[in-house]
């Protein structure tokens, strides 16, 4: 596989078994590697010797070298046999291709909106960007596999995304919010819900457990399904987590930022209550890598709180 100016090996049979990663000129004889480079070079296939070298061109410029050792390959049936294999095979190649830049488009198009439903709301875009990668590192010390952990590391940052269905005036109000003004911001959660709840793609559909969920509360106090203890998906109970953290340790236009120790009291006393309490302790166990991410990526006016810790 090239992906640059040379080629590596990521598979090989027969004589060529065992020598992944090597490159290609360090392992083929002069004559085959000539060959081998020219149908880099020229993005073409053809047969030589008792050989069948064919190269593929990615539309993202990758290219995938195929190289076919054996008998002379006389007959014509032998040959189309062969090149209808490869046709097949740089279908597949560029199917794949297609696939990944899809996931890619799709999950920088969340991440997007994200942004945009936080800028809306007065936060930051770098809330949504901290809150993807605390949950991902937090999954990944909760056990979850790394792919989980990738899923929700690109739907956390959708939590907030049904705050497009709050009014301006109740959403950016500055002062304290009144017992209806609460119950309509509220109901961003189930509008999150069901905004992302009707695609059946993975990424999305656990945005939207996210959105529905990561205001439940592990005692069941929570909203909106009042939801207890492991009834509510762990996807939800690490953003909870996370999304309050980074929300109470950054300034905030109606609010100052906390001080890392009044932050930590805060999770402890929701232990239980507010948290799960055994990924409440996975968190302040490794407390140090949550506030490097939140230094990482800080927004203009940095918390006290972060230029202590730092």
């Amino acid at each position: 596989m090239n992906s640059g100016t040379d080629f590596i090996i990521s598979a090989g049979r027969g004589k060529y078994a065992g020598y992944q990663g090597r490159p290609v000129d360090n392992v083929v004889e002069e004559s085959t590697w000539n060959m081998v480079s020219r149908a880099g070079r020229m993005g073409c296939e053809f047969f030589f010797n008792n050989s069948f070298v064919s190269c593929i061109r990615g539309d993202d410029g990758r290219q995938v070298l195929f190289l076919v050792r054996g008998e002379k390959y006389a007959m014509h049936m032998d040959r189309d046999l062969i090149r209808l294999y490869m046709a097949n095979v740089a279908m597949a190649f560029h199917n794949v291709n297609l696939s990944m830049e899809i996931i890619e488009t799709q999950k920088e198009i969340i991440h997007t909106l994200g942004e945009v439903v936080e800028t809306r709301s007065k936060e930051t875009a770098n809330h949504v960007l901290r809150v993807g990668k605390m949950a991902q590192l937090l999954a990944q010390r909760a056990g979850l596999s790394e792919e989980e952990s990738t899923v929700l590391r690109v739907a956390a940052p959708m939590h907030d995304v049904g705050k497009v269905g709050i009014p301006d005036a109740v959403l950016n109000k500055p002062g304290k919010l009144t017992k209806q003004e609460y119950e309509i911001i509220k109901t961003h959660t189930t509008i999150g819900g069901e905004i992302l709840g009707k695609s059946e793609r993975r990424i999305i559909k656990s945005a939207a457990v996210v959105a529905l969920q990561h205001h439940e509360h592990w005692d069941g106090g929570g909203y909106p399904q009042g939801l207890a203890q492991k009834e509510i998906h762990i996807f939800g109970r690490i953003t909870a987590i996370v999304d309050v953290f980074d929300a109470v340790i950054n300034k905030r236009c109606y609010r100052e930022a906390k001080e890392l120790a009044d932050v930590v009291a805060m999770l402890r006393y929701g232990r239980g209550s507010h948290f799960d309490p055994e990924l409440v302790d996975l968190f302040l166990a490794h407390l140090t890598e949550f506030v490097n991410i939140v230094i990482a990526h800080p927004d203009e006016d940095r918390p006290q709180a972060m230029e202590t810790f730092g």
